[in-house]
């Protein structure tokens, strides 16, 4: 009977290992031939020149995809730097080419389905966009009450941190689509809208610090990501409730948190409270970081260049005029110099590294303006962005007068980290309320 077992327990043993090295051998092959696929590519590596491997990319990720263009412009290129994942970049001639295959040849959802939300996104472009008309009041009336409660009131020059200003009228403009009046003025709300953003991005930029080989033991131990995921705890225990509640068929509302659930319990699809959760905190996330990026590269470029601030002011004021005093949906279509200068601005001071020009309208999606991305995957909210921050530079341009501090001239320097470029945060402008 023992030799028996010991047979049987040889023979799977053997059987397991043959099927494990027929596996391997498998993964071998595909990744060889992966390999090999790649390698007629041009491939462009940097040399760090002393500087650790890990913090590289951090400091000069700017000057090497700029050198990787010179030398392979017009051409499908890879640039490979340590500890970060290797790109491969292709020139916008060939972008056309792309769009006209279908999603199971090269499909944008399935290549980033651990960062995009499909619930989120079906919502956004079947529910948010199209409501946008009948919304567009709400926006306005929030846009004005956010701006009493976080402008000072500037009746002579004040010298004003915008970014934190316009992050926190983002926040409170936002919410009202995306949660309604009932919850949208909570403190507590806002605190998560806000700083989300915050807390991920210091936890994503600590943990890219590290030593790519230190990542897995260093991950759960750095303040940022312990900070982030209390965050996530605090996010949830706040959610919670509000999510059970509308659930159920009296507590229906005209916002974006309602279409999100009821598609999500339509289709079963990302049905959990973790991921009812976390949606309301990425649709925070995504308005808010390019709508106040805009708005502040906006603002610190026309401080220092002040000579295109009163044609902007008379085109909002003879637009709200011609529409019975308000800006409403079809009047911000009439808005084209403003529309140009946010155009123009995408072009000169993107969120991340590029080189090609850009234009038409600010929220058009085509070979040579990428800020929204292209074809049928380009950002689905950029419609209610684009409202967003038209109005909220109409307000500002009607409502305050605003300048470079210390007779500054030259615009404030951008902040670079990796491929992401962002307006500085700590930086002030002198503003002066219009009476």
């Amino acid at each position: 009977m023992n030799v028996q077992l010991v047979s049987n327990w040889a023979h799977a043993v053997q059987t397991f290992a043959v099927a494990s090295l027929f596996v391997a051998l498998v993964a071998l092959i595909l990744n060889i031939e992966r390999r090999l696929k790649l390698w007629k590519i041009p491939k462009f590596v940097a040399f760090t020149n002393g500087v650790p491997e890990h913090n590289f990319f951090a400091q000069y990720a700017t000057q090497l995809y700029h050198q990787a263009y010179k030398k392979f412009k017009d051409s499908i290129y890879r640039v490979a730097v340590n500890g970060e994942p290797e790109c491969i970049l292709l020139p916008t001639k060939l972008l056309p080419e792309l769009k006209k295959h279908p999603d199971d040849v090269l499909n944008v959802m399935e290549a980033g389905n651990k960062t995009l939300d499909l619930n989120m996104i079906h919502c956004i472009k079947a529910s948010l966009t199209p409501a946008l008309g009948r919304l567009n009041h709400d926006i306005t009336e929030e846009i004005s009450i956010a701006f009493e409660k976080e402008i000072p009131p500037c009746k002579d020059w004040t010298n004003v941190n915008v970014h934190d200003k316009i992050a926190n009228i983002v926040a409170e403009v936002s919410r009202r689509m995306f949660v309604g009046p009932e919850i949208c003025r909570n403190p507590e709300y806002l605190d998560h809208a806000v700083n989300f953003t915050t807390d991920l991005n210091d936890a994503v930029f600590a943990i890219k610090r590290c030593n790519s080989w230190l990542r897995p033991f260093m991950e759960s131990r750095l303040p940022e990501m312990k900070r982030f995921n209390d965050r996530i705890r605090r996010a949830t225990e706040f959610f919670t409730p509000i999510i059970l509640s509308r659930m159920k068929p009296e507590n229906k509302s005209d916002d974006m948190m309602q279409w999100m659930l009821d598609y999500s319990m339509s289709t079963g699809k990302g049905n959990t409270m973790h991921e009812h959760v976390r949606r309301q905190l990425d649709v925070t996330f995504a308005a808010i970081h390019t709508t106040t990026t805009t708005v502040i590269n906006c603002l610190y470029t026309l401080a220092s260049m002040p000579e295109y601030i009163a044609p902007l002011q008379e085109e909002v004021r003879s637009v709200r005029a011609a529409h019975g005093g308000e800006l409403s949906a079809p009047a911000l279509q009439h808005l084209v110099k403003l529309d140009s200068v946010l155009k123009e601005i995408g072009r000169m001071f993107p969120t991340t590294v590029r080189s090609e020009a850009a234009q038409s309208q600010f929220v058009s999606s085509n070979i040579r303006d990428l800020y929204f991305g292209y074809g049928k995957h380009a950002c689905p909210g950029r419609f209610f962005a684009a409202n967003e921050i038209k109005i909220i530079m109409a307000q500002l341009l009607l409502d305050y007068e605003f300048k470079m501090p210390d007779y500054q001239i030259k615009r404030y320097d951008q902040i670079t980290y990796a491929k992401f470029i962002t307006p500085d945060a700590s930086k002030t402008l002198l503003m002066k309320r219009i009476y």
